[in-house]
């Protein structure tokens, strides 16, 4: 059985984080997928999916985060998954594999230290690292230190003047 719900449950406090770890802790919770904000065509509430399974073996839960500017593409009033994220998501579904940046098969005991919260960024790192041209930092470095002479150099005329 799945759900398609308003992502924000997977964070909210009080009584339904009480229904996240009822549901996680019985075993029932296989998978989370965090779909982009505006899919539906009548709110730019960001929706997930939630899957459902009983008699399960693994008590692990994967999560697939679907929601990243490369997964859909503008159509009218909403957004739209492209047919190869629908392929990418049912593929890292039958295969229940990690793909960087994508999906992240979490153990039970890392929902549980997470507090039984199942906000995807817990789970799905996304974070892009910036590129860091070193050479333009030791030419920024270079520019400044001169800058500082000088400012250094004038602040020392002006004592000079004044000391006259």
């Amino acid at each position: 059985m799945a759900a398609l719900l308003p992502a924000g449950v997977l964070s909210r406090g009080a009584v339904v984080q009480n229904l996240r770890k009822a549901i996680v802790d019985m075993n029932l919770l296989d998978t989370v997928i965090v779909l982009p904000s505006g899919i539906l065509h009548y709110t730019i509430t960001q929706m997930c999916i939630m899957v459902f399974k009983k008699n399960r073996i693994s008590r692990d839960v994967l999560f697939i985060d679907a929601s990243g500017s490369d997964s859909y593409d503008r159509n009218k009033n909403n957004y739209v998954l492209k047919n190869d994220t629908v392929k990418r998501i049912v593929k890292v579904y039958q295969t229940w594999q990690n793909e960087d940046k994508f999906s992240h098969i979490a153990s039970f005991d890392e929902i549980k230290n997470n507090n039984y919260n199942l906000n995807i960024p817990l789970y799905v790192d996304t974070f892009e690292e910036d590129l860091i041209d070193i050479n333009s930092i030791k030419i920024n470095i270079s520019n400044i230190t001169k800058e500082l002479q000088d400012v250094q150099a004038k602040i020392d005329n002006y004592i000079k003047d004044i000391s006259m």
